[in-house]
């Protein structure tokens, strides 16, 4: 539970230290360095800029992020895994385009999760939907609905770096081509053209799926021979229409209750008079195949 509150803490903390670095940097270059501070004063003081130690914490930074990722490489590289799944190479390729393809979702990312905490903050409805487990390809419209704000704000950065400092631009270019190309990598990324691409060059691949097991064949095979469910209305047609179904489905029912719960004297509800309530065989959500009811369609609207 711990990393999971810190996966998501850690998305505001590194929009917080970009923003820092932007303030930093814009307040170098729109003030005017002061090379004689003090009014005797024999020799300038120049701008420290301390390059080693930039080139230090870069070379940190990096190895906190990838260092994971090639030690269980390696790790697969010593284990039947690497032999299963296609080779070193291709696992060695799946670690690269896995790297890529989370530098593309990290920037779209930080700022989702940034927005859920403050709204989850401020006591509103973050919009936690359901994911779509199917797969399909979005449309242009729907990504670009979500992703418009995140394309606007990285080429709004993008053509401000460019006018007042190109050189932020090669620290920034992870993160800005994350922003710019977000509703390409939403499409690519659900599309199942993609991948099976990417299945077919050996990227991305599991043992199970170069050599499935015989059981999940089995299941793939029977699944497929099933009798796919109705949509809408029809369903609901078919079983009225269907005797056989109507009783199947009765029979999978709970049992229904002799007096409504609601007016029974339950744990929070009132008992009600006994002049008011109508005779169970006069519900319309009952089945008779006798004196009285066997079963329920649904709660009974007591």
């Amino acid at each position: 539970m711990i990393i999971g509150i810190m996966g998501f803490l850690m998305s505001p903390l590194w929009l917080a230290l970009i923003l820092v670095g932007l303030v930093l940097s814009a307040t170098v270059l729109l003030s005017t360095p002061e090379y004689f501070p003090n009014a005797y004063q024999l020799f300038p003081e120049w701008p420290v800029f301390d390059s080693r130690r930039m080139l230090w914490l870069f070379a940190i930074a990096m190895g906190l992020l990838l260092l994971p990722k090639f030690i269980a490489t390696f790790r697969a590289w010593a284990r039947p895994l690497a032999r299963n799944s296609g080779g070193r190479v291709r696992i060695f390729a799946s670690a690269i385009f896995e790297t890529i393809l989370s530098a593309l979702i990290a920037p779209v990312q930080m700022l989702v999760q940034t927005r859920q905490i403050f709204e989850i903050l401020s006591g509103r409805d973050s919009g936690w939907n359901a994911q779509t487990r199917a797969g399909s390809m979005p449309s242009w419209t729907v990504v670009l609905r979500h992703h418009w704000a995140h394309v606007a704000l990285g080429l709004g950065t993008l053509i401000v770096l460019a006018t007042f400092s190109p050189a932020q631009l090669i620290w920034l270019s992870p993160i800005l081509a994350g922003l710019i190309l977000s509703p390409l990598t939403s499409r690519l990324s659900a599309s199942p053209v993609f991948g099976r691409w990417a299945r077919l060059r050996g990227l991305l691949v599991t043992p199970e799926e170069r050599d499935p097991p015989a059981i999940l064949t089995e299941a793939a095979a029977i699944s497929r021979t099933l009798p796919q469910p109705l949509a809408g209305r029809d369903g609901l047609l078919r079983l009225g229409g269907e005797a056989d179904l109507l009783a199947r489905h009765v029979g999978m029912l709970a049992p229904c209750p002799t007096i409504c719960p609601a007016r029974s004297g339950w744990p929070g509800s009132p008992p009600a008079p006994r002049s008011t309530m109508p005779p169970i065989r006069s519900r319309p959500w009952t089945i008779w195949t006798g004196p009285r009811p066997t079963r329920c369609f649904s709660t009974p609207p007591c």
